[in-house]
């Protein structure tokens, strides 16, 4: 039985036995980096931005126009998307 407060993560595994999830990782939507306080997103062009915490939980989602765009956040590991494309960040 699990503990209170235990997450338990559950994987799909593909044919080649290694767990997989929907989201892809890499840099094809712009750059995203942590930075103190927060985030920063650089694109050139308008992306819809998704952040997540690494435990899965959605903290805020929006629109972000062409250019360099700083996301207020809390100390952390996040997970953000940019157009369905995921950054893994750390901010300080």
């Amino acid at each position: 039985m699990p503990q209170k407060g235990l997450l338990i993560l559950k994987y799909t595994y593909g044919e080649d036995g290694n767990p997989y999830s929907n989201i892809k990782v890499g840099k094809a939507s712009g750059r995203v980096y942590g930075t103190v306080g927060g985030a920063v997103v650089e694109t050139e062009q308008t992306v819809e931005a998704a952040v997540y915490t690494f435990g899965g939980q959605p903290v805020k989602r929006q629109r972000i126009g062409a250019g360099t765009t700083r996301i207020p956040l809390p100390v952390g590991f996040y997970l953000i998307t940019l157009n369905g494309t995921g950054h893994k960040v750390i901010v300080k």
